[in-house]
């Protein structure tokens, strides 16, 4: 696969790509998805943390992503990170990291719905710029929630303001910082020889201790609020400050936006490249259809010439119509005759299978005996009284002269058409059925007493009975042999094959060669057919992609001002901030007052302190000192009022 190889369109394909990749990893996946409900792909997960892959999880925090049971991956060492809010919390990110060395990031979610769905794009990718961008915002957003904002910071002493990240954070400790370097600049020393020396004019007595808290609470209010330079490189350091956290915000949402830019750019050079394979291969199908059209108009022209000439070779012999006027009279005499001979041997083999036994069981019976013709005219219902069986063996018996005399049909041979048609057909089997017949009746005149003695083959020749059924038999049958032979004859006349050989072979030549033209031409109009399946196919393929990119560059586009509004948001926010410590200052509503008095009275008490420990003892030290402490505490609460 190339570094930029592969755009996918199909949620199948897609899900089949991504289990393909999850199943083959072998050192690390990172997934960030905004929904979450795919069994298969959370058990491929599983699966590779089990076999020592790290593997981490970023999904949005929505009930839709309770369906599945993540506990089951993070049991096996595997991390799940849940976001939720502004920000990254809306998870419009939808990739996977495998191994670092291949993305698939696109619109697909990891879902059921979105495997069935043929709208979803993926792009496949093994450039490193690109797979290093998404690591970076992977490991942003995994930054952004193991560090949780939303917490509350005080700000310049005076009201508690939420925060929303680390640099937020910092951002305000620095100004409380800067705020209290202006309020808490102060001569420490000088302030503790003026506790000395006040302890000393009252002999260490506190009763004006309270007078001077008013002093010093006083002097530091016009020292803070009054001192105009002071308050001037206050703001020159506010404004620095202020000007390296906008410089912070704007970077980052400059890294944000090219990072955006990056995806984009690079999920526009794979839709490029597939479309200009796309476009290579529609130009390719249609040149191919060109050249089977131009193959199908050569292949039609043979075949037209070659009609055009079989039709002269037909009409270059002079064959004779086999019009139904010309076979009718035939085929009458033809069908008569048949029935004829169906009739008569049906007659002869009844007389030959049943006759002589019916006759011995009429004279057991003590019947008359019936007389015997050589035509028995109700064989044939007698026969069927027989049963199936014997309506079978007549039925095939009686094809055994027909089918010898329609030899013709069937061979080409002189000497076997001669042989079966003539000399068995006539002359042995129909005698044969004439002796046999001739024998019965006279076997059953004997039986009836019509006769005597016994029968000697040379009497046939004597008997009119012989000569009735073999001529009988046999003339109708040359007739139908005549008539059959006939009727062959006027079909072949009708057929050039038959009259001119030399003309049929060439027939016959080009009749295969019809045949192996219209195959071809067959063959070519299918390929074309396909072909043009195809073009239509790689047109909505194109047409695909141009969708394809028109929907990432929305979904960038929306990503992009979503950034925009974040960031201007948190510029907004943090600029805030920093009125409220402007305002606080020039309004003297700060409590870092309260604590810059607090360091000054803690001076003032360490040089009293001093003074006490030098002249009196411990035990009046300690008194002293609580005695300070509680009217410091009093006066607190009368006139420090923190409002």
């Amino acid at each position: 696969m190339d570094s930029l190889s592969l755009v996918l369109t199909n949620g199948q394909e897609i899900h089949s790509a991504i289990l393909k990749e999850l199943n083959s990893a072998s050192q690390s996946i990172r997934v960030a998805v905004a929904w979450f409900t795919n069994r298969e792909l959370l058990d491929a997960l599983i699966n590779a943390q089990k076999r020592g892959c790290s593997t981490s999880v970023i999904i949005a925090d929505n009930d839709d992503n309770n369906k599945l049971s993540f506990q089951d991956l993070t049991k096996e060492g595997g991390k799940v990170i849940r976001i939720k809010g502004k920000g990254f919390g809306m998870m419009h990110q939808k990739y996977c990291i495998i191994d670092e060395r291949i993305a698939i990031n696109g619109s697909f979610n990891w879902t059921n719905n979105a495997i069935s769905n043929n709208s979803e794009n993926a792009i496949i990718t093994r450039e490193p710029e690109i797979i290093n961008t998404l690591k970076a915002n992977f490991e942003e957003m995994q930054i952004s929630q193991d560090s949780p904002r939303e917490i509350e910071k005080k700000i310049a002493g005076t009201r508690f303001i939420k925060v929303q990240s680390e640099d937020e954070e910092a951002f305000v400790d620095d100004l409380n910082k800067l705020t209290a370097t202006l309020i808490s600049q102060f001569d420490q020393s000088k302030v503790e020889a003026m506790g000395y020396s006040k302890a000393l004019e009252q002999n260490g007595d506190g009763a004006l201790f309270p007078s001077l808290l008013t002093g010093i609470l006083h002097e530091l209010r016009e020292e803070v609020y009054n001192d105009e330079e002071r308050k001037k490189n206050y703001k020159r350091q506010v404004e620095l400050l202020w000007e390296s956290r906008k410089s912070q915000i704007t970077d980052k949402k400059k890294r944000q936006l090219d990072s955006i830019d990056t995806l984009m750019k690079s999920e526009f050079n794979a839709i490029d490249q597939q479309e200009v394979e796309a476009k290579n291969k529609i130009t390719s199908q249609k040149d191919e259809i060109i050249r089977l059209k131009e193959n199908e108009l050569k292949d039609q022209l043979k075949l037209d010439d070659l009609e055009e000439d079989v039709h002269k070779l037909k009409e270059s012999t002079p064959i004779i119509p086999f019009t139904w006027k010309r076979w009718l009279p035939i085929a009458i005499f033809m069908t008569l005759a048949f029935l004829y001979l169906a009739i008569f041997y049906s007659s002869a083999i009844y007389t030959l299978q049943y006759v002589e036994t019916e006759a011995e069981t009429a004279l057991m019976q003590g019947s008359q005996i019936p007389h015997v013709e050589f035509f028995n005219p109700k064989a044939i219902v007698k026969v069927w009284d027989k049963g199936i069986g014997a309506v079978l063996f007549t039925f095939i018996a009686v094809f055994i002269p027909i089918g010898l005399a329609c030899v013709k049909l069937y061979s080409q041979n002189k000497f076997w058409r001669i042989f079966l048609g003539l000399i068995l057909a006539v002359l042995v089997v129909d005698a044969f059925v004439a002796f046999a017949i001739d024998q019965t009746i006279f076997k059953v005149d004997v039986l009836s007493g019509d006769a005597q003695g016994e029968y000697v083959w040379l009497n046939a020749f004597s008997s009119l009975e012989f000569y009735k059924v073999f001529i009988f038999g046999a003339l109708p049958l040359l007739m139908f042999k005549l008539l059959v032979e006939k009727f062959h004859s006027m079909w072949l006349e009708g057929s050039i094959e038959h009259v001119n050989k030399k003309v049929a072979h060439q027939l016959r030549l080009a009749k295969e060669k019809l045949i192996e033209l219209k195959t071809n031409l067959e063959m070519s109009t299918h390929k074309r057919e396909q072909a043009e399946e195809g073009l239509s196919e790689l047109k909505e393929s194109l047409d695909n992609l141009k969708e394809i990119r028109t929907e990432i560059e929305r979904n960038f586009e929306q990503q992009k001002n979503e950034i925009v509004d974040e960031y201007d948001d948190k510029l907004n926010r943090n600029h805030r901030m920093l009125e409220i410590f402007q305002s606080s200052i020039d309004g003297a509503r700060t409590h870092l007052v309260d604590e810059a008095f607090n360091a000054r009275v803690s001076s003032l008490k360490t040089g009293w302190h001093k003074f006490l420990s030098e002249f009196f003892s411990s035990n009046q030290v300690k008194i002293r000192s609580e005695e300070l402490d509680r009217m410091q505490e009093e006066w607190m609460t009368k006139n420090f009022n923190p409002q």
